[in-house]
């Protein structure tokens, strides 16, 4: 695929052309940031809408209906997510893209067959555990009283877990030095998300494109260790043990499927770190903006098991807080474009083949017909709100709805579960909350920093809240919006 195919003009009212980049520069733009460009475009030009004015070949839709009508059609419309950039052939870079998330037609279906193993309903008992031990290793370290970034927190409470449920390994091992994969997948995240990449894709010496191929290399290598090591152990109950399993069935040829494991395992460790540290910092800032919330919470859990499973699902108001923090500000924002292998009708246009598409859940979330007062976090609304599977879709939705949903959900509620049991969370004096987003994720900026304090120490009264947040979330009712 080619990230930009000119396509033959449709006559739709959308954003002038940029002066010389033309629609180019306007995807540029929109990948720039595409929360504000989202939330623009569906102000401006309603439920359909291209990037450039009269350009069929990237556009937004919005609502439940255009995302049942894309996402339940994976035959017409093939999940894309090409990067920008063309990667050097059989390098590591090329090779974290023959995932799951990558892959359409046979090529999915075969792979999400050899995957579903690793997310089976038994399993989670023992990924429950595995979060929990990882989790409470980083939370000894922490005392009441202390003030942290709280998304730098999160970041290491993900990326433990991540390690320990994926490859059965200790971020921080007690008897050795911590080891250097999670080092590896920041310095990559980073890397990867580089606006310098796309604006100087030249592989010499010294750019920022060529840092992030020897990065994405090293971590390739890492990766692989990891598979060969434990090829020749005993199977264990880690995620890797449960997937080279599953791929010794496989009948094609073993370089191939050594390339794809590399690809699947790669995606598990990035996607799945990323997504649970952003969800997860965003929950802490909400609660820590509605005391009265975070105190009901901490008396339904204070007593809870974080590895009974049935306790936590069973958990009333931790189910409503989590969903209430992924509707109002998911993770990923927007999906994984989808590209149309035909001609098709969105709205009143009809659109050729190979045009793209960019669907939205935080726009999706914002439906007041669905979500009254949709700016608002108000975890009560789920007491009697049953949206449809297109109207709320932190997970996406239809045959490629994401595979680790249950996993995901598991390890938000064991995490936070175990964070609240030991403190309170309050946001600290002078903090900045905002917004940032990289590739389909979105996530805090540094300086969202909170206290831990103790459960004897009474939550404070929210304060004033500077930062871009207030272009998402109405604090209307708290305190004045500050910048």
């Amino acid at each position: 695929m080619t990230f930009y195919v000119e396509l033959s003009r449709v006559a739709m009212p959308g954003p002038r052309p940029m002066p010389l980049l033309g629609p180019r520069g306007n995807l540029m733009r929109f990948l720039a940031n595409p929360v504000a460009a989202m939330l623009r475009l569906h102000e401006q030009y309603g439920d359909v809408a291209p990037l450039t004015r009269d350009d069929p070949g990237w556009l937004v839709a919005f609502g439940s209906a255009h995302n049942r009508e894309i996402l339940s059609d994976s035959r017409r419309f093939h999940n894309f997510a090409d990067h920008p950039i063309k990667l050097p052939k059989g390098s590591a870079a090329a090779k974290f893209s023959l995932s799951l998330v990558n892959q359409n037609g046979s090529a999915h279906q075969h792979a999400r067959r050899l995957l579903q193993p690793v997310f089976a309903k038994h399993r989670l008992a023992t990924y429950a555990k595995m979060t929990a031990d990882s989790a409470g290793g980083v939370l000894d370290q922490l005392t009441a009283g202390q003030r942290i970034d709280a998304h730098s927190l999160c970041v290491e409470l993900s990326l433990s877990v991540a390690l320990r449920c994926l490859f059965d390994i200790d971020a921080r091992p007690a008897d050795g030095p911590p080891t250097d994969l999670g080092e590896l997948v920041l310095d990559y995240l980073t890397r990867v998300f580089s606006p310098a990449n796309m604006l100087l894709p030249l592989d010499f010496p010294g750019t920022p494109f060529r840092r992030f191929l020897t990065t994405s290399e090293q971590l390739g290598a890492r990766v692989e260790q990891m598979i060969r090591e434990r090829r020749e152990q005993p199977a264990g109950e880690d995620m890797l043990s449960a997937l080279i399993s599953a791929y010794a069935s496989d009948q094609r040829a073993s370089e191939a499927i050594d390339d794809e494991l590399l690809g699947q395992v790669a995606m598990l460790l990035i996607a799945g770190h990323d997504t649970a540290a952003h969800t997860l910092a965003w929950t802490l800032f909400l609660l820590t903006q509605h005391p009265e919330i975070q105190a009901a919470l901490i008396d339904e859990i204070i007593t809870i098991d974080p590895q009974d499973h049935a306790a936590m699902v069973a958990a009333p108001l931790l189910d409503r807080v989590i969903k209430e923090s992924m509707r109002l500000l998911p993770a990923a924002p927007l999906l994984f474009f989808r590209r149309s292998t035909d001609a098709f009708t969105l709205g009143a246009h009809e659109f050729p083949a190979n045009a793209t598409v960019v669907l939205s859940p935080l726009v999706t979330h914002r439906d007041a017909s669905v979500f009254p007062e949709p700016r608002r976090f108000d975890p009560n609304r789920w007491l009697s709100c049953s949206p449809g599977p297109y109207d709320y879709m932190p997970y996406g939705a239809g045959p490629r709805t994401c595979i680790g949903m249950s996993l995901g959900a598991q390890i938000q509620r064991v995490v936070l579960v175990m964070l609240l049991r030991r403190f309170r969370v309050g946001l600290a004096a002078g903090a900045r909350v905002s917004y940032t987003t990289g590739g389909v994720l979105m996530g805090p900026s540094p300086g969202m920093t909170i206290d831990l304090l103790g459960h004897d120490q009474a939550l404070p009264t929210p304060r004033r809240v500077r930062g871009n947040i207030h272009d998402l979330v109405d604090l209307s009712l708290l305190a004045p919006p500050g910048r």
